[in-house]
């Protein structure tokens, strides 16, 4: 157990799921991300997840119209197993694919009372169902609105009330029926990613007038500008599936996002954030080439 000289408890975890996206990278990816963060005290705890070596290359079946369905929630298990015996007082993801929010952010409200706000920063919503879609990761904040997929949102202990969630980086353009009728109904809040580029007040706003003591935030790199910052999925080097003319792809940059999550923790107590989606393409197909040189491999 490791405490800063606040008595303030953060743990950092380690969840490398990759079985929310079905992207076997998002394992290496995770790894990678912890070992990129700054050293810290806090301890850190390794969520036991699959390597995808040990995975055949078929497409996996649908369970009940999500991929993997029964990992994710063994995952599901095995986290809330560690929060609640560490019981710290803030949370440190590193992901994984965006699934890996779910717990971390439902047992912080659940230890703050429900008066934990979720600052989503994503280019895409996150609010699919199975009539819509078969990945998991793409339903994980309908999940903890009690949207989302039925058997996945059950699990969520703390719901949380659609004026405590906001956007940030929000690509509205590509946003399904299915997805705006969600947004409409809950009346959630949206951030664009051209309200953001010179200062955070649309989120200032919402902290203030929904008084977000403490808050949790949820930061998909997909949100970044794929032009500009290459570890997503929309810059693929040798994508199967052209993903840029299937789903909007984020337009922020690092500078930009780096202000909002100093200015957020100004003027709210962040209790958990976690970082997902990361796809270091270019580190991996390095570490593959290298992996073939016989003097690396003592030969």
């Amino acid at each position: 157990m490791s405490n800063n000289s606040n008595n303030i408890k953060t743990i950092r975890l380690l969840f490398q799921e990759w079985q929310g996206g079905n992207n076997k990278l998002y394992y290496f990816g995770s790894k990678l991300l912890e070992w990129l963060s700054p050293e810290s005290d806090s301890q850190l705890f390794q969520v036991p997840v699959k390597d995808p070596s040990a995975y055949n290359d078929k497409e996996p079946s649908l369970e009940n119209g999500i991929v993997y369905r029964s990992e994710i929630i063994k995952h599901i298990q095995e986290v809330l197993k560690i929060l609640e015996r560490e019981n710290p007082d803030k949370v440190v993801t590193f992901g994984g694919d965006c699934s890996v929010s779910q717990v971390p952010f439902d047992w912080l409200n659940g230890k703050y009372e429900n008066k934990v706000g979720i600052l989503w920063i994503d280019a895409h919503p996150d609010i699919k169902t199975t009539n819509d879609y078969y990945h998991s990761h793409a339903m994980v904040l309908g999940n903890l609105l009690g949207e989302g997929d039925k058997e996945l949102s059950s699990l969520v202990k703390n719901k949380f009330k659609p004026n405590k969630v906001m956007y940030a980086g929000l690509v509205e353009q590509g946003l399904t029926d299915q997805e705006k009728e969600v947004i409409d109904r809950l009346q959630l809040r949206i951030a664009s990613p051209e309200s953001l580029v010179s200062n955070s007040n649309l989120i200032f706003n919402w902290i203030k007038e929904e008084n977000i003591s403490h808050i949790a935030i949820h930061l998909d790199l997909d949100v970044l500008n794929p032009d500009l910052f290459r570890s997503l999925l929309f810059a693929d080097p040798n994508p199967v599936i052209n993903w840029r003319e299937i789903a909007p792809y984020g337009k922020m940059t690092l500078s930009q996002i780096s202000r909002i999550i100093n200015d957020v923790s100004s003027v709210s107590n962040v209790v958990g954030l976690s970082i997902c989606e990361h796809l270091p393409y270019d580190a991996w197909n390095l570490k593959q080439m290298l992996s073939s040189f016989p003097i690396l491999n003592g030969k």
